[in-house]
């Protein structure tokens, strides 16, 4: 911790003195509870039209409650009682159908301004308890509301306010998954600014190290920031002190496994991440980090089900995630489904889904798409486009896979080095 502590004594010196007022189940109609603190959540109204159903409803109740408590954010009240209103609550209508399964209507309000803010219907759930809660659906909908970029960050995210200077608390955590999906953007070195504002203001705030963390590690990996080694340290310390304040929360372990990895500690990460799946089996992007972890280190065939785990319970892959999609498919040889990953819009976002969408164009023969992409690289990420062959290192790809990904790149004829 003590390479982090001058940065949060600047931050504090800085007249960053902020109150992060912690959850108290409250929020303002068109302002985010981010802004004060995590979000709650309870279970509404489970309605059903058959006593048969009966057995499946309780299931319902306590499968959504413990699936949603496994991630940080929102936080389940069971019995409000007196104290104010959840902040949202997420209610669902059973009908038995003529097969003797039953559909369920899922549906999630935003309890301050009224708002239906998620909705879902799946069909064909098995009436019996067992055979339900062995399916696994009702897991993955409940997941679907908490999951980073799910429906309640999504929400929290919009009611944010515009000025990232007017954001405290689990608002900074919000935000920094903005600048994970913008890194070019500047949003990335807000976002730090606002997590170091956060976590000087409160020195438990688990979830605030955490981010913390990926965020350095990300401007780390961009070759972003001019500390270089040094961001990488720091947010092996920011990790550490998420693990030390929330040993039972995955977020946490997320964040040391992602450092320990591109430190090299390869052994260490793979054991945080094995925590962090135990903690939280549904938490889809922290899988998909390890999916590409797992590739990078060679080990393709653990990568391709970690895949396949996060893809089913994500209705779109982040941008991060297509350059690996991407790569697991150029190594098989699949190049027609590693050119539609590498093309996606998405991915152009990050400095791994440029140089993927450079090798596409290249074996497409499209020199003028090269030439205008190679360009961009430099200009969006003149770091990382200084020496490729670095950056790529510093993604702890191990070298079969980066020897064959710089032939690539050379025969596109981009520099290796500028």
């Amino acid at each position: 911790m003590a390479a982090l502590a001058p940065l949060l004594l600047g931050a504090l010196i800085g007249s960053y003195i902020l109150t992060v007022q912690k959850h108290a189940g409250v929020s303002l109609v068109g302002r985010s509870p981010a802004a004060m603190g995590q979000a709650t959540i309870r279970v509404g109204a489970l309605r059903f039209d058959d006593a048969r159903l009966g057995g499946l409803v309780k299931l319902l109740e306590t499968r959504i409650e413990n699936t949603i408590s496994r991630f940080d954010n929102p936080v389940v009240i069971q019995d409000p009682g007196a104290r104010p209103s959840s902040d949202y609550e997420i209610s669902a209508i059973l009908n038995m159908e003529p097969a003797g399964t039953a559909e369920i209507s899922f549906r999630m309000l935003h309890v301050p301004s009224k708002e239906i803010i998620w909705t879902r219907q799946v069909a064909g759930v098995p009436v019996d308890p067992a055979q339900a809660s062995e399916s696994g659906v009702i897991d993955t909908v409940a997941a679907s509301v908490a999951q980073t970029y799910g429906a309640i960050f999504s929400d929290m995210r919009k009611r944010l306010p515009s000025n990232p200077a007017d954001l405290t608390g689990y608002g900074c955590v919000i935000f920094a998954y903005g600048g994970l999906a913008a890194p070019a953007t500047g949003t990335a070195q807000q976002a730090k600014e606002c997590l170091l504002r956060a976590v000087a203001a409160d020195p438990g705030f688990a979830s605030g190290f955490a981010s913390l963390a990926l965020i350095e590690t990300a401007l780390y990996l961009e070759g972003s920031a001019a500390e270089g080694r040094e961001l990488l340290d720091r947010a092996s310390d920011a990790a550490n002190r998420a693990v030390s304040l929330a040993p039972q929360k995955s977020r946490s372990h997320v964040a040391q496994f992602w450092t320990r990895f591109h430190s090299g500690r390869f052994e260490d990460a793979f054991d945080s991440a094995r925590i962090a799946l135990d903690l939280n089996p549904f938490a889809a992007e922290a899988i998909g980090r390890m999916g590409a972890a797992h590739l990078m280190r060679g080990d393709r065939a653990e990568a391709r089900e970690m895949f396949r785990r996060a893809l089913k319970m994500l209705s779109v892959p982040p941008g991060w995630m297509e350059f690996y999609l991407f790569l697991d498919a150029w190594l098989q040889g699949d190049q027609t489904r590693a050119h539609r990953h590498a093309l996606r819009r998405a991915s152009s976002k990050y400095p791994l889904g440029i140089v993927a969408r450079i090798i596409a164009l290249s074996e497409d023969g499209d020199r003028t798409g090269v030439e205008e992409w190679s360009g961009r690289l430099t200009r969006t990420f003149p770091s990382f486009a200084a020496d490729i062959s670095a950056s790529l290192d510093r993604h702890a790809m191990n070298p079969e896979i980066r020897d064959r990904l710089l032939a690539a790149i050379s025969a596109a004829g981009v520099p290796l080095q500028r």
